[in-house]
């Protein structure tokens, strides 16, 4: 891809001319008017009913993780077709992506990690990576009980879905802030930053954000890496 076309794509003026690799997924649906276009990966914005509307939010924030792009192409009355455009990988001579990834620094055991998300699955995959590293780890799965669990508990780390019902990441960091001000925080998610988070990450030095979806290493890393700095 050259850069006038990349330019025309959505998160392309990011990114550098070169080789690419794609998918694309189509249907033959109702399609939606080219108006709206720009607006489908909006955080809730949706033409159907009211809680809708996070899919392709989601599907943003991870493309945009991964260095890549979206073209969108939709006609009323015959589909829309989504194509994902990613930088192709270097290889190596041995035929294996190059993998840049260092290993990460050993957490201490015995650290006692508080993981916040909404969904099950999520809660008990973090939880089993950090147990393999001798971490004890508690789970809530809403910020309310998050708080209630920080007000009687002490954790040295805290990871905190930032989109849940009810209280959110965020509220729940502002009200984890009103009686502690220093347990590290990661919010996790799988959106573009807002300017809300970006300010608090900015300005606090103990908050954190990685996105989803984020391999084991990153997790581990980044807790890791709290503890060697003070944080």
């Amino acid at each position: 891809l050259d850069q006038s076309q990349l330019d025309e794509l959505m998160l392309g003026n990011q990114l550098s001319p070169g080789p690419y690799v794609f998918a694309s997924v189509s249907d033959n649906g109702p399609g939606f008017d080219p108006s709206i276009s720009t607006k489908v990966f909006d955080p809730f914005f949706t033409t159907k009913q009211t809680g809708r509307g996070l899919g392709l939010a989601t599907v943003l924030g991870i493309v945009e993780q991964h260095g890549g792009a979206i073209d969108v192409d939709s006609v009323p009355g015959h589909g829309t077709c989504f194509t994902l455009y990613f930088p192709q990988a270097e290889i190596q001579q041995n035929g294996s992506p190059r993998d840049s990834t260092t290993i990460p620094s050993s957490i201490p055991c015995g650290q006692r990690i508080l993981v916040v998300d909404d969904h099950n699955f999520v809660r008990q995959s973090i939880r089993k990576n950090f147990e393999s590293e001798g971490c004890e780890v508690a789970i809530a799965e809403s910020g309310q009980s998050a708080i209630e669990m920080i007000r009687q508990e002490k954790f040295d780390y805290v990871l905190l879905d930032l989109i849940m019902p009810g209280l959110s990441g965020l509220g729940t960091y502002r009200l984890i802030r009103e009686f502690d001000q220093e347990t590290p925080v990661c919010f996790m998610t799988g959106f573009a930053a807002n300017s809300e988070i970006e300010k608090v990450v900015r300005i606090d030095p103990s908050a954190k954000l990685i996105r989803k979806p984020f391999q084991r290493h990153e997790l581990i890393r980044l807790v890791a890496n709290s503890n060697e700095t003070g944080v």
